[in-house]
């Protein structure tokens, strides 16, 4: 697959979800339901028999019957957000501005076609898991459809840009590193 974690690109996202749970999952049971990390709060909460506190995992969706083997995936539409935004729906992924390999010799190995910066793609990725053809150009619907979504998507977060981002993830990484030397500076005090 192309792109690495933490990329937009489906190598960044796609891994195996591997269960097992005795007395929900079939032994031996494979699924291509749609299903991300985000799903296992209310899907744990459902198990639990737990109400979640409103306005908590507003974006999660309980996955029990679909590890039961009872239903098709709720979830059909997937929003990346990694510093770069962008969409899933169904087998169309819209990806803005993705990261791509400075790696020219990765590129070439894997038949990747470079994007230039600034641009976006479109792949259906039943026809092309890899990533390879990007078909933006040959479905200008699709691509408006995907950006309306992701354009919803965005008003329920805030907008930020990559440098924003970064900023706010500096700052939270000095807080952390602050708070961890204060609370060494009290437990050396507290030994004396």
């Amino acid at each position: 697959l192309r792109g690495r974690k933490l990329d937009t690109w489906e190598g960044g996202h796609r891994v195996p979800f591997v269960i097992r749970w005795p007395g929900v999952t079939s032994p031996g049971s494979v699924s291509d339901a749609l299903i991300s990390q985000i799903d296992l709060m209310a899907t744990f909460a459902a198990a639990l028999d737990y109400k979640l506190p409103k306005g908590q995992a507003e974006d999660s969706l309980n996955m029990m019957p679909v590890l039961a083997d009872q239903a098709k995936s709720p979830r059909d539409v997937l929003v990346h957000n990694n510093k770069r935004w962008g969409i899933r729906k169904g087998d169309w992924v819209l990806l803005e501005n993705p990261r791509d390999s400075k790696r020219a010799d990765y590129l070439a190995a894997n038949k990747f076609q470079k994007v230039q910066e600034g641009s976006d793609v479109l792949f259906n990725l039943s026809e092309d898991l890899g990533q390879r053809v990007d078909l933006l150009k040959k479905h200008p619907e699709k691509v408006e459809q995907l950006r309306e979504m992701l354009r919803q998507a965005r008003i329920k977060e805030p907008e930020t840009t990559p440098q924003e981002t970064e900023k706010k993830e500096e700052k939270q990484e000095k807080k952390k590193k602050s708070a961890k030397a204060a609370s060494l500076v009290l437990t050396e005090v507290g030994h004396e």
